[in-house]
């Protein structure tokens, strides 16, 4: 094997490793742009599970930013390979009805379908990846749950499980995706939400040693604090 194909599979690894950790934590690097919070909850909430607490975290237009291998960061209002207002959250929200949790996002576009969640752990083609995906994760007293969707497709996960969503756990409506799942325990309530939209773009080719196209653009609500 020569030389020229290694360094394509190095330069494929990398690329990878650098999604996973945008994925996971890469976002706090984005920049604060202001956004605001209103919370009502029912009276004894923490004590009483069976009471209603809503959430709605507002967020600022034309924030989202494209984040480059060296985790650099510019806002874009345009782009040529998405609609940006597809990925531009307005708001989000968490509604706990006893222990289901409804949780939403609201874009400035619409919700755009395109590709499927990566599965880094059971194979499949990672060599081009084109897709656009909403990300929910919220936090209760017990457990943190990690919502995903990508093209009428899901997944949630905690501490314990990984299950896939089907067609019955969601709507998406024009510019609102909504997402609802059971808490694990009756005793369970809602604590925080954050929201995370995103586009990925990536064409490796391993004949060469480097990325014909790489593309990463992002919006996350609440904003990550500043940094002083």
């Amino acid at each position: 094997m020569g030389r020229k194909a290694l360094d394509g599979r190095n330069a494929h690894r990398i690329c990878l490793c650098f999604i996973v950790v945008l994925l996971c934590i890469g976002t706090s690097s984005l920049p604060c742009i202001g956004g605001s919070v209103r919370e009502t909850a029912g009276d004894g909430y923490q004590e009483n599970t069976s009471s209603r607490s809503n959430e709605t975290l507002f967020d600022v237009l034309e924030d989202v930013c494209s984040v480059n291998i060296n985790q650099e960061t510019e806002v874009v209002l345009s782009h040529p390979d998405i609609e940006v207002d597809n990925i531009d959250i307005a708001e989000a929200g968490a509604t706990q009805l006893g222990n289901l949790i409804t949780v939403c996002v609201q874009v400035a576009g619409v919700i755009e379908n395109r590709g499927k969640i990566i599965d880094f752990y059971n194979g499949g083609n990672l060599s081009n990846l084109n897709f656009v995906e909403y990300d929910f994760l919220i936090s209760t007293n017990e457990d943190d749950y990690m919502v995903s969707y990508a093209n009428y497709t899901g997944l949630i996960a905690n501490r314990t499980e990984t299950r896939n969503l089907t067609s019955s756990d969601y709507s998406v409506m024009g510019d609102v995706l909504s997402i609802w799942f059971s808490l694990d325990t009756a005793e369970e309530y809602y604590v925080s939400l954050s929201a995370t939209s995103m586009f990925v773009k990536m064409n490796f080719s391993e004949e060469g040693d480097d990325f014909n196209d790489f593309v990463y653009l992002s919006d996350l609500v609440p904003n990550p604090p500043l940094e002083l």
